[in-house]
């Protein structure tokens, strides 16, 4: 049997038989992995108040025969624990949560999705409006799994974009000028202050792009767009956008 210790963000929990679970977390060093967490059901488990979904937890993970490691160890480094005292914060932890196990395949290490998973969830367990913390970190996560949109020139003939008639490819991977918009019947025409704000979520930090001054149309034709994207490139839209999309029209 071999021993690994790690650090990760718990993303989701199964039950499994009477008392076990099977956690998901994505690991500071590990990426995403899975474990089974024995007993952890039961009321005088030790490791339960340490092993909730959207805690950050010092593991030890035994390796034997079986398919999946089992945690021996858990101490909880953050709990965030305002999240999970709100649906909408919890929605929408969970939808960030689901949306980079579903950028990232399984044991494959990336620096960037540890910190914008506890970034985001930090952001939502101190209060942040949780609409806000998700535009950010989506966009965001889909960068970090390597789709990196052309923002600044037409990404046909790579001239400097100017404010009228711009249109978003998604089969090129980003904006097309107005010259260039018959490439792809199937692009989306966008606004140069849409376009303007995803180049803040790219380069500002999420207490940066909550000082910015954007209207409410602005914001919902962003997010539309980027609901877009984040459907190409998985070819369908998390389950948990769903929920959230209601909870946040309600």
């Amino acid at each position: 049997m071999s021993l690994t210790k790690t650090k990760g963000v718990i993303i989701r929990a199964t039950n499994l038989r009477e008392a076990d679970r099977i956690l998901e977390i994505y690991s500071d060093d590990l990426g995403k992995i899975r474990a089974v967490a024995r007993g952890v059901r039961k009321i005088q488990s030790k490791l339960a108040g340490h092993l909730e979904p959207f805690t950050y937890v010092d593991l030890m993970l035994a390796k034997g025969r079986g398919d999946l490691p089992t945690i021996t160890g858990a101490k909880a480094l953050l709990h965030f624990s305002g999240i999970r005292k709100d649906v909408e914060r919890m929605a929408s932890a969970s939808y960030l949560a689901e949306l980079v196990s579903r950028l990232n395949p399984d044991e494959q290490a990336s620096k960037r999705f540890p910190i914008i998973l506890r970034d985001s969830f930090e952001a939502l367990d101190t209060g942040h409006e949780p609409a806000q913390v998700v535009a950010y970190y989506e966009w965001n996560a889909v960068t970090a799994a390597g789709w990196q949109p052309e923002l600044q020139h037409c990404v046909n003939c790579y001239q400097k974009l100017y404010p009228q008639g711009l249109s978003f490819s998604l089969a090129a991977g980003g904006v097309l000028c107005k010259n260039c918009i018959e490439l792809d019947t199937e692009a989306i025409t966008v606004s140069p202050e849409a376009i303007k704000l995803l180049r803040c979520y790219s380069t500002l930090s999420f207490e940066e792009v909550e000082g910015v001054m954007v209207g409410k149309d602005v914001r919902k034709e962003t997010n539309q767009l980027v609901d877009h994207i984040v459907k190409y490139t998985l070819d369908r839209a998390p389950r948990s956008k769903a929920f959230l999309t209601h909870l946040e029209a309600m």
